[in-house]
């Protein structure tokens, strides 16, 4: 696969302006075993290969998991002739131009039996199917908050369990998802990240001048900054950028595992959680107020040790106890799924 892959780097665009291109195949060997996916090749596992580029991590991946199916997405022309010389005489590795952005993608897959894979119980993480996705361009934290959501619901290819989920990433889509309370990208889509999926930071990294950005903007914030927590298992001194991701220079690469616990009142999760996130900064006795007439007056009582905090600093389980009494209170609106299916549209951009 190696060779395969050397070979054909004659086919790779000259100037490309899309997501993340790893050009080092020992490199993305390197990312495999440190996630442990080595451990996975006697499952011999279908993997979902969204927007692959030239394919290099695309071969370091099946070279090392051995798969027994291996779908590359990837629409973009210029990128065509190259991974059509990688699947070449290798029945196990299948291209199709089908863009994974279309969800009716996914669904012809599985009607033409590519895609068919047992349904595994949520108390083990499904040991034979993984997606990973190069989501580094416009889209891509539309797509990461569409991907948090179909967790929550337990839809889409998390229909068939804990599906693990590894992604190229912008770093502030990244920071943004992680985000933990208190912390100065916290926002509804890290709640709903915390809420559904546990992670691993494989690797982060900014340019020198973004890191100036950031460093400015800490400074100038009274908010604690995600940063100073991140530790990605493969440190930016382990890795040539110049040489390995020659086109990038600010990207992440992050590990989504759903977890197994299951939330029983999602509208009226989904409900508080954006609700309060829109006012995060604010006190939640302000804040009540926004979640329907009399609510302040009826469930601050019940909140009282939360009732002076702000959203922004409350954990997963405060917001919980939130979402709890909400869901017992006979006078809440009664259009909750109605906001849910349009809340979905703005989900990216929070």
């Amino acid at each position: 696969m190696q060779n395969r892959t050397l070979e054909c780097r004659k086919f790779f665009p000259r100037f490309r302006k899309t997501g993340v291109t790893l050009l080092n195949y020992d490199l993305g060997k390197k990312i495999s075993s440190k996630l442990g996916y080595d451990k996975l090749t006697s499952f011999h596992p279908t993997v979902v290969d969204a927007y692959p580029e030239c394919g290099v991590f695309s071969a370091s991946l099946n070279s090392t998991l051995q798969p027994k199916k291996h779908i590359l997405m990837e629409p973009l022309k210029m990128y065509s002739k190259g991974l059509q010389f990688l699947v070449q005489d290798n029945p196990k590795l299948m291209y199709t131009s089908n863009d994974p952005y279309d969800w009716t993608s996914f669904k012809e897959l599985e009607e033409k039996g590519y895609l068919k894979e047992p349904v595994v119980p949520y108390s083990d993480v499904h040991p034979s199917l993984i997606y990973t996705a190069n989501l580094v361009h416009t889209h891509g934290e539309q797509l990461v908050a569409q991907y948090l959501n179909c967790m929550l619901r337990r839809s889409w290819l998390f229909k068939y369990g804990r599906v693990r989920t590894l992604l190229w990433m912008n770093p502030k889509t990244a920071l943004k998802i992680l985000a933990s309370p208190g912390y100065q990208n916290r926002a509804r889509i890290s709640c709903i990240r915390e809420a559904v999926a546990d992670y691993r930071v494989v690797i982060f990294h900014e340019s020198p001048e973004s890191q100036a950005k950031a460093k400015a903007k800490a400074a100038a914030s009274r908010f604690q900054n995600e940063r100073e927590y991140l530790t990605p298992l493969i440190p930016d001194s382990e890795i040539d950028f110049e040489k390995d991701f020659p086109y990038q220079n600010d990207f992440a690469l992050i590990e989504l595992i759903p977890r197994d616990n299951y939330i029983e009142n999602l509208d009226e999760f989904e409900y508080v959680v954006t609700h309060l996130m829109m006012r995060m900064k604010v006190p939640l006795r302000v804040g009540l107020e926004y979640l329907g007439a009399g609510a302040l007056e009826d469930l601050a009582p019940k909140l009282p040790h939360l009732i002076n905090k702000t959203p922004f600093n409350m954990s997963h389980d405060e917001i919980m106890q939130i979402v709890e009494v909400f869901t017992l209170w006979p006078f809440k609106p009664k259009l909750l799924l109605d906001f849910y299916e349009e809340s979905l549209l703005a989900l990216g951009n929070n």
